[in-house]
């Protein structure tokens, strides 16, 4: 009998990857797994919302709930969950954004099940390494992810599977002539250095020829404060706030360009999307991005140079005299062929068969 398996996401990761998480689903399918998608950013009011029939159900949940009525709002999550199976039990439940994470918690000890987190960031690493009583197993995006969450949760209990890639565009997007600068701000003198340099790298280009900038703000302060330096430097009508990661993805991953001002961001498959075609990212230097090498398949950047706006300028304007079949071009598609459904869904299968039924089958598969 197929394994089924049970994907519960937070608003903000289903706000990024629920198309990539599809694709895992798909590319399970094909290893013969059945599969649920649970999105936990509903409200209150949604919570009757019916479940989404398909090929891969998809089942709306409450985002945040009183704790009085948390475990209410686990029941409710376990009879979707079954409901959208048709009959059978869950064999196992994937957390993935730890907005969702105490609603798993419950959602597993009440179906029985084994309790598995998807961690993408350190902040997600920590948290859940404070939790280890609650997870049965907990798979990292990258291996420093993992070699840090092996240093506090056992090693046998912590395995490396990339990100999911959605399906590949079925026509080849024209290369967009602007620049994503992927957030959200945390640090507003970084931004500000990296939109400067962004300015000085493209201002002696004719006005019809300077690429639009793409930025993930809110409503922060942060945010806000990246809008008055923005206003300052007469930028405006060069910069489109992004929210929704996943409804722009076609967009997104069709840039001229990808940067990533700070460290400790989230592990997002549109990164290696855009690799994918190509594009070599312009990044803070991250420990925890094994796959965004500097002079390999990533531009970087030292942590002491992020607030001098001509470090950026610099990396800026040698990435657009890049030719489109250079070394790192080259080099940042071979990084992204590891997020593909043909690598990360046999990996998946492999690993979750290995926990139902055994340790017969050897996960250290390519």
């Amino acid at each position: 009998m197929s394994l089924r398996v049970a994907i519960l996401m937070d608003a903000e990761r289903a706000r990024e990857e629920s198309t990539a998480m599809q694709r895992l689903a798909v590319g399970l399918a094909a290893e013969g797994l059945r599969t649920v998608i649970g999105h936990a950013d509903g409200t209150d009011e949604q919570e009757a919302i019916a479940i989404e029939p398909g090929p891969i159900p998809r089942v709306c949940l409450p985002r945040r709930v009183p704790f009085w009525l948390r475990d209410g709002a686990a029941r409710h999550a376990c009879e979707q969950f079954e409901a959208a199976f048709g009959q059978g039990q869950i064999d196992v439940l994937v957390v993935s954004g730890i907005e969702a994470f105490d609603l798993a918690v419950r959602t597993s000890s009440m179906l029985d099940c084994p309790l598995i987190a998807d961690v993408r960031s350190r902040e997600e690493a920590e948290y859940v390494s404070r939790r280890p009583q609650h997870v049965s197993l907990a798979v990292a995006a990258t291996e420093p992810l993992q070699r840090h969450l092996a240093a506090r949760l056992d090693a046998d209990h912590v395995e490396c599977i990339r990100p999911c890639l959605p399906a590949a565009p079925t026509h080849d997007p024209t290369e967009g002539r602007f620049i994503v600068m992927l957030g959200p701000p945390r640090d507003h003198s970084i931004w500000t250095a990296a939109m400067d340099g962004v300015d000085d790298a493209t201002r002696e280009m004719p006005p019809d020829r300077q690429p639009m900038i793409a930025m993930e703000l809110g409503e922060s302060r942060a945010d806000m404060q990246v809008w008055a330096h923005a206003r300052e430097r007469n930028l405006l009508h060069r910069i489109v706030s992004v929210e929704q990661i996943d409804h722009l993805r076609p967009l997104l991953g069709a840039a001229a360009m990808l940067i990533i001002p700070e460290t400790g961001q989230v592990v997002r498959s549109v990164i290696a999307q855009a690799m994918q075609r190509g594009v070599v990212p312009i990044t803070a230097q991250d420990p925890d991005m094994d796959f965004l090498e500097d002079g390999v398949s990533a531009l970087t950047i030292q942590s002491a140079d992020l607030r001098r706006s001509s470090a950026w300028g610099t990396l800026v304007h040698a990435s657009m005299n890049r030719s489109d079949d250079d070394e790192l071009g080259v080099a940042a598609r071979t990084q992204s062929v590891d997020f593909l459904a043909s690598r990360v869904a046999p990996r998946w299968s492999t690993l979750l068969n290995s926990m139902i039924h055994g340790d017969s089958i050897p996960l250290g598969i390519s």
